[in-house]
């Protein structure tokens, strides 16, 4: 009997031990680190207020969703099972968890394809040759396979950089890192590169595919009638590959627009990006910015009067 009253006083006393052991283990795994004195500071970049929030899981899950709720267009899937079991375990029964890892995630992904695109559209750009030969025809494609590779190899350099500086920042820790999910966090925290990235991927790769129909064209003279080589079926050849490849380009054009989450379609996304450079061009803090989209509409200027005839300076 005594043993048994000795056991179970054991019991107590480990289970005890062990509560107490489990509130240090939880305390540890929620509290956030240190802060460094250097970012002891708010920082404000862009349009956020990034900093260290020390509010309460509950006071970030309704700011964010009152921001996250002001975008046009919000639409998604309902969640999975797991992802409800997984939110429902998450800590103090919120909704909210830490989705800093998301930036890891995206950007250090979306790096790996742009820098397959712009060495690909690098080599382009110094392989081909224009022969005095070529016909009207020949040379336009010739024209459009290089402005598209050109274009492809810009936005791809844009995408590396980008990636490569928000990586970087999500090292500083000034952001708030609970939201529901990753995209919502990317959204809210890192709005302009997320923005910038995403745009720059999409149109680099559309630009790429523009390129490979023009090369193609090119190459085999599908719409060379001057050639002594063509024969009847090149016509028929060179608008099948059109007729492909535009196919290509609308289906995947129109799977982009149906499933944007806070643009409406790539064109709501486009004006957005173009509404955060310009405010971002008139700030003084910033003076290579105004100059940056300058030169930028400068040079777009120019290449439209090299492709129109007769617009030559």
């Amino acid at each position: 009997m005594a043993s048994n009253i000795e056991l179970s006083q054991v019991d107590r006393e480990f289970d005890f031990v062990r509560k107490q052991d489990d509130d240090v283990k939880s305390s540890m795994l929620h509290q956030k680190p240190p802060r460094h004195p250097r970012f002891s500071v708010q920082v404000k970049q862009h349009h956020h207020a990034h900093r260290y929030s020390t509010e309460t899981p509950q006071a970030i899950q309704q700011q964010s969703s009152q921001r996250w709720s002001t975008v046009a267009g919000m639409i998604g899937p309902p969640r999975s099972d797991l992802a409800a079991s997984m939110t429902a375990t998450s800590p103090e029964g919120c909704e909210v968890c830490d989705q800093s890892g998301a930036v890891e995630r995206y950007f250090a992904s979306v790096r790996v394809p742009a820098s397959f695109l712009a060495a690909t559209s690098f080599t382009e750009l110094f392989a081909t040759s224009f022969n005095p030969d070529d016909s009207s025809i020949q040379r336009q494609l010739q024209l459009i396979c290089l402005l598209c590779q050109g274009l492809s190899f810009v936005l791809s350099m844009n995408v590396i950089v980008l990636c490569s500086q928000a990586l970087v920042r999500g090292l500083t820790g000034n952001f708030d890192p609970f939201s529901e999910t990753g995209y919502e966090f990317l959204f809210r925290e890192f709005h302009f590169e997320f923005v910038c990235v995403r745009w720059s991927f999409l149109v680099s790769c559309f630009g790429f595919l523009l390129a490979v129909t023009a090369k193609i064209l090119y190459s085999f003279e599908l719409f060379n009638f001057s050639s002594e080589s063509y024969e009847r079926n090149h016509l028929e050849l060179g608008v099948g590959v059109c007729l492909v490849m535009a196919s290509l380009m609308t289906h995947l054009a129109s799977y982009v627009n149906s499933t944007m989450v806070g643009w409406k379609s790539m064109t709501d996304m486009s004006l957005d990006m173009i509404r955060m450079l310009v405010t971002r061009a008139k700030g003084m803090e910033r003076p290579l910015e105004p100059f940056s989209l300058f030169m930028a509409l400068i040079g777009v200027l120019f290449i439209i009067l090299a492709l129109i005839p007769g617009a030559q300076i």
